[in-house]
C-alpha cells in the first residue's frame, strides 16, 4: 500500500514528529510505500535526515509555496501518487487532508488527534471546519482510550471508526550514554527534572510552588527544568520570586533525553493535559520514580498508581510535594517504584505498537486498543 502522512513541521524535537517517523518506520518495514508530507521544513528537522520525509512544497515549483497554492500543491500530490490511505496528524492537518482529498474515491482517509480535543485552543474558523471535517473521515486514530471514548460520547462517531493507537516507547539505550556535563555538578544532590515546553499546557508555573514546598524539608534538593518556550523568562522570574533562583537549573531541550536519567531521582510531570507523555514514558522506561498529574490524557493509561509511579489530581501542589517526598526520603521505595516502571517498555514496545499500524493498513478482525496495564 501507498501511504501518506501529513505533518505541519519536522521540528526534531517534537513528539509528534517523532511518533510520526515511528510510525512510518513499522508500517515502510511491513513493505508498504511512506512519504511523510511537511506544510513547513525546519532548519535540522527530520527531512534532513529521512528521505521520506519532505515538504509539500518539494512537489511543485514553488519550495515556499504558502496557503492557497500549498493546498492546490497537496492535492496534486495526492492525484498523481495516488496513496491507498491518508493520515493528518494533528486537528488541523486532519481537516486539511479531507478537504484536499474530495473525490478522491481511492484514499481511505483518518484523522489523528493528539492531545485530549476538549482542552485544545481553536479559532471559530477552525472549529468550525473540524465540525465540517470530522464525521466525514473513514477513522480518527487516538493515542488513548479516554480521547477515543470523547469521539464516541460526545461527538458520537461511531466504535468502528475510532482506532487507539499509542506511541512506542523504546527501550533504555545500552550501554547507557555518558551524562550530561550540564549536570555533573549536581551528581551528589537529590535532584528532581520536569521535561518539556515552557508554555501553559506543560505547567512548570505548578512545578515551582511543587519544588518549593519540597526544599521546606529536603533543603539540598534541586529542581532541573529542561526545555525552551515562550515563557521561559516568566517561568525564571517566578523562580526568582519564590526564593529558588540557586536551587533550580534551567537546561535547553537536550536531543537524547538518556543523558540527563542517570542523574535524577524523581521525574515530576504537571502538565494541564497531554495526548500521551511521551517524556513520562521514557522516564519510566529509565526506571526513574515519577510523579505525574492525572491530567486528560495519557499519565492513567501508563501509570498504576502506587504501584509503577504516583497519580496526583492536576493542580494539586501539596500532594504532589508530598509524594516526590516520600520517594525522596526512601531509596527502597524508589528503587521499586522505578523497577515496576520498567515494563512499560513491554507494554509499548516497538513489536506491538506496529502491529497495530498494520492493522490499519491491512484492517483485520481483532479489536484495535491501547495496550492494558498488567
Amino acid at each position: 500500500m501507498t501511504i501518506l502522512f501529513l505533518i505541519h513541521d519536522d521540528y526534531a524535537a517534537g513528539g509528534l514528529q517523532r511518533s510520526t517517523v515511528a510510525a512510518a518506520k513499522c508500517l515502510s518495514t511491513a513493505g508498504h510505500d511512506v512519504t511523510i508530507l511537511c506544510l513547513q521544513l525546519v532548519v535540522g528537522g527530520f527531512a534532513e535526515r529521512f528521505d521520506f520525509v519532505r515538504g509539500v512544497s518539494n512537489y511543485g515549483a514553488n519550495r515556499h509555496a504558502g496557503g492557497f497554492t500549498l493546498l492546490k500543491e497537496l492535492r496534486r500530490y495526492v492525484i498523481d501518487r495516488r496513496p491507498d490511505i491518508c493520515i493528518g496528524m494533528g486537528q488541523s492537518t486532519s481537516a486539511i487532508l479531507r478537504g484536499v482529498t474530495i473525490g478522491c474515491h481511492w484514499t481511505r482517509v483518518y484523522g489523528s488527534e493528539r492531545a485530549y480535543p476538549p482542552m485544545l485552543q481553536m479559532s471559530k474558523k477552525w472549529r468550525a471546519l473540524r465540525a465540517l471535517t470530522i464525521k466525514r473521515l473513514d477513522g480518527i486514530i487516538c493515542q488513548t482510550n479516554r480521547t477515543a471514548d470523547y469521539y464516541r460520547d460526545r461527538l458520537g462517531i461511531g466504535a468502528d471508526r475510532l482506532i487507539v493507537i499509542p506511541n512506542v516507547v523504546d527501550r533504555p539505550l545500552d550501554p547507557l550514554p555518558a551524562p550530561s556535563p550540564a549536570l555533573a555538578h549536581l551528581a551528589d544532590d537529590e535532584v528532581i527534572a520536569c521535561i518539556g515546553r515552557h508554555d501553559w499546557q506543560k505547567g512548570f508555573d505548578l512545578a515551582l510552588p511543587i519544588f518549593a514546598k519540597i526544599l521546606h524539608e529536603r533543603p539540598g534538593a534541586r529542581l532541573i527544568l529542561v526545555g525552551e518556550g515562550d515563557l521561559e523568562a516568566q517561568h525564571r522570574a517566578q523562580a526568582e520570586k519564590l526564593g529558588l533562583r540557586d536551587r533550580v537549573l534551567f537546561l535547553p531541550r537536550f536531543d537524547h533525553l538518556a543523558e540527563i536519567w542517570s542523574q535524577i531521582d524523581v521525574f515530576l510531570l504537571t502538565s494541564r493535559y497531554e495526548g500521551i507523555p511521551n517524556v513520562l514514558a521514557e522516564a519510566m522506561a529509565y526506571g526513574k520514580a515519577c510523579v505525574a498529574f492525572d491530567c486528560p490524557t495519557g499519565p492513567s493509561e501508563l501509570i498504576t498508581d502506587g504501584i509503577d509511579g504516583y497519580l496526583v489530581n492536576v493542580g494539586d501542589e501539596e500532594i504532589a510535594a508530598e509524594r516526590c517526598l516520600r520517594l525522596l526520603r526512601d531509596e527502597n521505595l524508589r528503587d521499586r517504584i522505578g523497577t515496576a516502571a520498567r515494563s512499560i517498555a513491554d507494554r509499548f514496545s516497538q513489536a506491538k505498537i506496529c502491529h497495530l499500524w498494520q492493522n490499519l493498513a491491512v484492517p483485520q478482525s481483532d479489536p484495535i486498543g491501547t495496550p492494558k496495564k498488567t
